[in-house]
């Protein structure tokens, strides 16, 4: 549980720092890499603590291979936007279609996760 309390306030922190991006830029950007590093650090604490890729198989529930390959998607999709978010703050404004595209893909891929971590977490604590 309390995974999903820290992938929730992560979910929250990702929401603030987006509602910033009109409003101010700098902050925008400061709190959505507090946001994506703390996702990464979560993702990090699984897989090496959790040893959330090594019991990565096809028998595994349709569920859980979603949920991993939204978290995968996410990652990759984080990096694009940390590339082309760091072009936009040096005022770079020829990626800002690029970065309209890419939240158009993280903001779904993000919450998904935390949808999906839930319902994995409340399908087993249905069943133990």
């Amino acid at each position: 549980m309390v995974i999903n309390l820290i992938n929730f306030l992560i979910l929250l922190l990702f929401f603030f720092g987006r509602s910033l991006a009109k409003k101010n830029a700098v902050k925008h950007g400061q709190y959505m890499m507090i946001a994506i590093s703390a996702d990464f650090i979560l993702f990090l604490y699984l897989s090496i603590f959790r040893q959330a890729f090594d019991r990565v198989d096809s028998s595994m529930p349709p569920l859980v291979i979603f949920h991993i390959v939204l978290a995968a998607a996410t990652a990759v999709v984080y990096v694009m936007a940390v590339v082309n978010g760091i072009k936009l703050l040096r005022g770079d404004k020829r990626v800002r279609s690029q970065m309209k595209i890419i939240d158009r893909i993280a903001v779904p891929c993000r919450t998904l996760v935390f949808v999906t971590s839930m319902m994995l977490y409340l399908s087993k604590a249905s069943i133990g």
